[in-house]
């Protein structure tokens, strides 16, 4: 029997994951594009995790405190920053909601 599919955030899930979750690298509620290449595949924890952490870079203008960022994956953490450096590069479009995408 095939092995589901899981996300990059940890080396193994246990047990596998459900589903799987779509998440936008540059949320489309933070004005990110709906391809391809803005897109990877997370369990819905990290999934929820990447969203904190993102919200955590908006409130702090950058990377919030080691002590918040401590807390999340390797993984989840990348994802947060890379999704946060996006939105500045694309000009900080106003955000409609950071939950969403």
């Amino acid at each position: 029997m095939a092995r589901a599919r899981v996300c990059v955030c940890v080396s193994a899930h246990s047990p596998d994951p459900q589903s799987l979750d779509s998440h936008h690298i540059w949320p489309l509620g933070m004005g990110g594009p709906d391809t391809a290449d803005n897109l990877v595949t997370v369990c819905p924890n990290a999934h929820r995790n990447v969203h904190e952490l993102l919200r955590a870079w908006v409130k702090w203008d950058g990377p919030p405190p080691w002590e918040i960022r401590s807390h999340f994956g390797r993984y989840t953490r990348e994802l947060a920053e890379r999704g946060y450096l996006l939105w500045v590069a694309g000009g900080r479009p106003p955000r409609r909601a950071l939950d969403g995408g």
